[in-house]
């Protein structure tokens, strides 16, 4: 019996000595670990006198810059670079830091993050079942001397935010609008763009859009294969904000600058390389257009200047329109190393519908032959036989046909992205054309 009561001794011995162990391994509670966490995000916030600018990254679109400024009394002001009135008209809101598994920002009022969130599609390229994937809920991961780093609770995209100076702050204010109108001038006005960098002995085209707030990079790396690099970005006051750089070679780019009517792009030890204007697109259509490329799909895009004798994808759009349909999605791709297809996804009362049509195809150089080979399941490439005739009457209804693919040139000066064109070889001014895009 005293055998057994000196070795339950011993256990509970052991017993205590394991939790002064724990004890010593978790010096606070994990109540107190949350609540510095929560105020250390909460004092950094409000912290800044002249607010922040930040950069948010979208799933669905393209990239967003803010000017962000938080209050003691959990209050907001906004602006941001979806048009000119977010640019220009101050948004108040109210904002919380709440645990939520881990120190969380949360805009609780409707302000111009919302609207990236917004289920009914309130900017270009929002859906109406999930806006462009955005959140109005930011997990804190870090923060650094300048800079506090945020990501999306549900869609997990970066939001970064960069203290500003009073000058900063003030040109926000005052000239955020006219400071972006500037920087998409001068990226307009650049044709057929590129940047050279270090260790890359080609030119990289180097295609910044305004509107879907992409960039796309390509560059050959040898006389069969290409290299291709996207990203994103918002407007800066003085140029473009990267929410994640872009890798393209050795050389790590961040942003972008305008400096004496010149664009600059940045990489992240501060070097610059001049964004310039080439003659003719950089790389040839072929080494960019294809089924196993970086560009599949001929995108239906206005494309003023372009000498044909029918823009198909306007005047398929036109005669939608003019039944009572309203086309929201519309293109031409290279689905396989076989198989192409022309893609309409329109609506009717409310009513999301598809006609489509496949083709057969066999490339000869920079000849493509089509066959069309059937129409979508629902037969609605049939009942809408007047609005996609323009397409019929350029790529047959089943008889194969001859074409070139090439590239061709806009007399409009706001055109300065290559255009793309399957033309007739039989009658040369008819053709499919214009942006190339994933």
């Amino acid at each position: 019996m005293r055998r057994y009561l000196i070795l339950g001794l011993a256990v509970l011995s052991l017993a205590s000595c394991r939790k002064t162990e724990v004890a010593k391994i978790f010096e606070e509670a994990p109540e107190e670990r949350a609540g510095k966490r929560l105020t250390e995000l909460q004092e950094i916030l409000i912290g800044e006198p002249n607010g922040w600018k930040g950069v948010l990254s979208t799933s669905l679109g393209g990239g967003y810059a803010f000017y962000v400024k938080f209050n003691n009394n959990n209050t907001v002001e906004m602006l941001s670079d979806i048009n000119d009135q977010t640019s220009s008209e101050l948004k108040n809101s109210t904002f919380r830091v709440k645990w939520v598994m881990d120190a969380s920002l949360i805009f609780d009022t409707y302000n111009y993050i919302s609207l990236l969130h917004d289920p009914g599609a309130k900017v270009p390229g929002a859906t109406s079942a999930n806006g462009l994937q955005s959140d109005v809920e930011f997990e804190y991961i870090r923060s650094s001397q300048d800079s506090v780093f945020l990501r999306g609770k549900r869609y997990k995209n970066n939001f970064t935010l960069i203290r500003l100076n009073s000058s900063q702050s003030n040109a926000f204010k005052t000239s955020y609008t006219s400071n972006i109108n500037d920087t998409k001038s001068l990226i307009s006005g650049l044709k057929f763009p590129y940047i050279n960098l270090p260790g890359i002995n080609n030119k990289i085209s180097f295609v910044i859009d305004n509107s879907s707030k992409k960039i796309s990079a390509e560059y050959m790396i040898n006389e069969e294969e290409i290299n291709s690099v996207t990203g994103k970005f918002g407007f800066d006051i003085d140029g473009l904000l990267f929410p994640y750089a872009m890798s393209i070679g050795q050389t790590v780019l961040t942003s972008a600058k305008k400096e004496e009517g010149k664009v600059w792009i940045l990489d992240n030890n501060g070097n610059k390389y001049e964004l310039k204007s080439n003659d003719v697109p950089i790389l040839s259509i072929l080494s960019t257009f294809g089924y196993n490329k970086a560009n599949k799909r001929i995108l239906s895009d206005p494309v003023p200047g372009v000498t044909a004798n029918e823009h198909i994808f306007n005047k398929v759009r036109e005669l939608f329109v003019a039944s009572g349909r309203s086309i929201s999605t519309m293109y031409f791709q290279l689905t396989n190393s076989t198989t192409a297809i022309f893609y309409i996804g329109y609506t009717a009362s409310g009513t999301n519908y598809v006609a489509s049509a496949s083709y057969s195809y066999r490339m000869e150089g920079n000849r493509i032959f089509l066959k069309r080979i059937g129409i979508d399941g629902g037969n609605n490439w049939n009942t809408r036989a007047n609005q996609v005739a323009p397409v019929n009457n350029l790529f047959g209804a089943g008889e194969e046909k001859e074409f070139t693919i090439e590239w061709v040139a806009s007399s409009d000066p706001s055109v300065v992205y290559p255009i793309a064109a399957i033309r007739s070889v039989t009658n040369p001014m008819d053709m499919l054309y214009g942006k190339i895009g994933n």
